[in-house]
Formats: structure tokens, sequence, C-alpha cells
């Protein structure tokens, strides 16, 4: 099944409804934590605002900084807007909006949607909000984005699994045609440096899991 199919259509005013999606009257503070070692508690409604005021205010260090945690750096959308990625891809300031939210706590969200999880989900599920404007951007910067990436044939990339995910026997025993592999419904971040996937692995001490994979043409988002 498609994108749509699984989430539904985006709304054409995309800034007005990726707000809306965050501001949510049932789920806009639903408070979740992310699976990090680092465990960030917050919401989607103080996400969206801390992106969104620190892309309207004045360069200081306090605009720069997420409320009661100095430790999280929010970067200026407006500034990523003239990076040199961003205007080759042809960004829009929805998907820079999109990717900023992502990097940060949101991807839990995002992925819990995608991947139907039993946590998060069925909240979002049953307040008819799938966050659907906000994930199609992402997945339209994504590609745009993977599309100007300069990743080299055969580079190793690494992501740990830190949550007890259940991989499916298909990934790693091949059918009567020589056929193996999984599809993974949510975005998927790796890294190129195996440490750092490793610590994401460590999460999860019961089973850790690596995933190591060579890149190509047909995996770049």
């Amino acid at each position: 099944e498609g994108l749509s199919k699984r989430i539904g259509l985006p709304h054409y005013n995309m800034f007005g409804s990726m707000k809306l999606e965050h501001h949510h009257e049932k789920t806009g503070d639903l408070q979740f934590e992310t699976t990090k070692k680092k465990k960030i508690r917050t919401t989607p409604r103080a996400e969206w605002d801390a992106v969104h005021n620190r892309n309207i205010s004045p360069d200081s260090a306090q605009a720069a900084t997420f409320p009661h945690d100095p430790s999280r750096r929010i970067p200026k959308v407006s500034e990523l807007m003239e990076l040199k990625t961003s205007k080759d891809a042809k960004l829009i300031v929805e998907e820079v909006y999109a990717v900023v939210l992502y990097t940060g706590p949101m991807y839990r969200i995002y992925g819990s949607i995608l991947r139907r999880d039993q946590i998060l989900f069925p909240q979002l599920q049953d307040a008819k909000n799938l966050f659907t404007t906000t994930i199609h951007v992402l997945v339209s910067a994504v590609i745009k984005i993977s599309q100007v990436t300069c990743l080299k044939p055969g580079s190793l990339l690494y992501r740990g699994l830190g949550q007890d995910s259940g991989l499916p026997p298909e990934l790693t025993e091949v059918n009567e045609f020589g056929c193996g592999g999984m599809v993974e419904f949510g975005f998927m971040s790796t890294s190129k440096r195996k440490d750092v996937a490793l610590t994401y692995a460590s999460v999860n001490r019961i089973s850790p899991k690596l995933l190591v994979i060579k890149s190509s043409s047909v995996d770049r988002g």
C-alpha cells in the first residue's frame, strides 16, 4: 500500500495544516518520550512552537535553545533555507520545518504512525490525527535531498535498533527464488559511524540489533 492509503491525503494549505496537526485539540499536548539514551519528554505542541518561535525570533542564545532544556539547540529554518543543499534540492519552507521537527523528538510520533506501533499509534488514530500533511511534506523533503546527496556506491550505513523490533525471518532467510529482505514503512535514520548506531542498539539490553546496509541507487530515501 502507498503512503496515501496508509495515512490519507495531505491538505493543500501545507503550513496551516502542519501547525494544526501539532496543535491538535486531542493530541497537541500528548506527552511522549524519545527512545534515545538521553530520554526527552515533550509534546507535539511544544516541538512545533519551539521550531516556529526560533524561526521568527531575533537571534539570541535564549531563542536558540529549547525551553527548560538549554542543551537542545534549535536550528533556524530561514538559515537552513540558505544552505547549498536546500537550494540544490529546491526545498520549500514547509519541507525544512518538517525536517527540523523530524530530526528532533517528533521522529517518535511520525515513526509510530507509519509503523503503527501499539504505544502511540492507537491514541493518534482514535483522535483522527495521523499528521498526514506533515508526513507527506517530510517524504517530499527526503526524496529531494536524496537526489542531491553524494553517497559513494557500496558505502556502509549503520542503524541500531533500540526497541524490541521483531525483524521478519525474510530479512535473513531467502525464498526459493533466492530473494530476501523487508519493507520499512517508517523513516529509517542511519549513520556512517558504527559507534553512533551502537549507542541506539544498546538502549535495548535484552536483544540489541545492528543493521549494516550497503548503499546503492535503490535505497537513497
